[in-house]
C-alpha cells in the first residue's frame, strides 16, 4: 500500500461518509512523563484503570470500514504491550490506508522494537511516527519532567533513522509544542532538530486546552508566526511530488491556524464530529480534542454535560449508533452553527483535506 492510493482515497473521501474517516484513537491513559504542558493531565492520572482492551478496539476497528488516516495518542502510546495487536486491529478490519504514532520517544528500545515489527506486518504501511523534542538538552527534561528524556529522544531518532532505510513507507518527524515555558528559543530548537537528522517532517504545535500548568498555553502567536516562516523556508523534506503535497498542506495548516487565533473566528469550516472523531481510552467518544474545554455558548446549557457524544461500550462498540444519536447530532449541529474554532492542528488539517473547496493549498505558491 504506497501513498499514492491514500491520496486517491482522500480525493473520494469528501462524500458524506457513513463513519468518520479520521480517527484520533487514545489507545492509553498512561504517561512516563508529565509534561508541563499537556492537555490530557487529568485523564492521564487514571494511569490505564478502565482503559479499552485489545478485544473491545478489534470489535471497535471491525464496525468502522473505510478509515483512512488513524492517529495513535495517550498518554504514551508505546506503553501499551499489544499497541502492534492495535495497529493490526485497525488495519486489517477497519482498512486503515495509514497510521500516525505521535510518542515521547522516551523508551528507545520499545519504541524502535514496536515499530520494526509493525513494518514487518505491514511492509506497505504508510507510518508516521512523530516524535515530541520541545528545547533542546536539559530544558526539554523539565518540560517534561523526566531526567535524559532528551537523550532518550536522540537515541531513538537514530534507531528509528536505521529502521527507515529498510522501510522508506516509514516517516519520521519531530514536533515541537509552543509554550509559554520554551517560546524564546523556539527557532534554536527548530535549527538543532534540522541539522541532528534528515526528518521527512519538522513541525510545531500551539499548547492548548486546560495544561497542567495554567499559563503554558500563554505562547505568543508572533513566535509560531516565525516558526511557520523558517518552516515554509525550509521546503519540503525531498524532491517528490508526496513531499512536495505534505509540504504545501502543513503550510496552508499553519496559516489557517494563525488567522484563526488572530481573528478569533472559524476561517476554515470545522469537521471535527464528521469526518474527525476522537475515542479516548475508556471508549468515550468526542468530535475533538478540545471541544470540551472550550465549552462554546450554549451547549452546556443544552444539557450535554461534558460535550463527549456517547461511550462505545454502551453501544455495542458501534460508532454509528452514537453518530445517529440526538446527542451527538446536537453537538455537531452546535459546532456549524456556533462557527467552533480552535487552534487544534488535527482539526484543521481535517477541514482542509475532506472539503473540496479548500483543495487550493495544492496549487497556489
Amino acid at each position: 500500500m504506497s501513498r499514492i492510493p491514500l491520496y486517491l482515497a482522500l480525493a473520494a473521501a469528501p462524500l458524506p461518509p457513513a463513519r468518520p474517516h479520521y480517527l484520533v484513537l487514545f489507545v492509553t491513559s498512561r504517561c512516563n512523563a508529565r509534561c508541563r504542558m499537556c492537555f490530557n493531565w487529568e485523564t492521564l492520572e487514571r494511569n490505564g484503570e478502565g482503559d479499552l482492551a485489545l478485544s473491545e478496539l478489534q470489535k471497535i476497528a471491525g464496525h468502522w470500514p473505510g478509515l483512512i488516516q488513524l492517529t495513535l495518542s495517550g498518554g504514551e502510546p508505546f506503553l501499551r504491550d499489544d499497541l502492534v495487536e492495535v495497529v493490526e486491529a485497525f488495519v486489517r478490519r477497519a482498512g486503515a490506508r495509514q497510521v500516525s504514532i505521535p510518542s515521547n520517544a522516551i523508551l528507545t528500545e520499545r519504541v524502535v522494537s514496536f515499530t520494526s515489527e509493525i513494518l514487518r506486518r505491514f511492509p506497505g504501511l504508510p507510518l508516521n511516527l512523530n516524535l515530541s523534542v520541545d528545547a533542546i538538552g536539559d530544558e526539554h527534561d523539565r518540560i517534561r519532567q523526566v531526567p535524559g528524556a532528551f537523550a532518550a529522544a536522540m537515541q531513538t531518532a537514530q534507531g528509528l533513522m536505521a529502521l527507515r532505510r529498510k522501510y522508506p513507507n516509514l516517516r519520521l518527524g519531530a514536533t515541537v509544542v509552543l509554550m509559554k515555558q520554551n517560546h524564546d528559543r523556539i527557532l534554536e530548537t527548530l535549527v538543532h532538530l534540522e541539522q541532528a537528522f534528515p526528518w521527512d517532517r519538522l513541525q510545531v504545535e500551539l499548547a492548548r486546552g486546560r495544561t497542567r500548568e495554567p499559563d503554558a498555553a500563554q505562547a505568543p502567536l508572533a513566535r509560531y508566526q516565525e516558526a511557520a516562516r523558517w518552516l515554509r523556508e525550509r521546503g519540503p523534506a525531498s524532491g517528490s511530488l508526496l513531499s512536495y503535497l505534505h509540504h504545501r498542506l502543513a503550510g496552508r495548516m499553519r496559516e489557517v491556524l494563525i488567522q484563526t487565533v488572530h481573528e478569533n473566528r472559524m476561517v476554515v469550516p470545522c469537521r471535527a464530529g464528521q469526518e474527525l472523531l476522537v475515542v479516548e481510552a475508556d471508549g468515550t467518544v468526542r468530535p475533538c480534542e478540545v471541544l470540551h474545554t472550550l465549552d462554546p455558548e450554549g451547549l452546556r446549557e443544552q444539557g450535554l454535560a461534558d460535550l463527549s457524544l456517547g461511550n462505545l461500550r454502551e453501544n455495542d462498540y458501534r460508532i454509528t449508533e452514537i453518530l445517529r444519536s440526538p446527542r451527538a447530532q446536537k453537538i455537531r449541529a452546535g459546532i456549524v452553527r456556533r462557527r467552533c474554532h480552535c487552534s487544534y492542528e488535527c482539526a484543521l488539517y481535517a477541514g482542509l483535506v475532506f472539503n473540496p473547496r479548500q483543495w487550493s493549498w495544492m496549487i497556489k505558491a
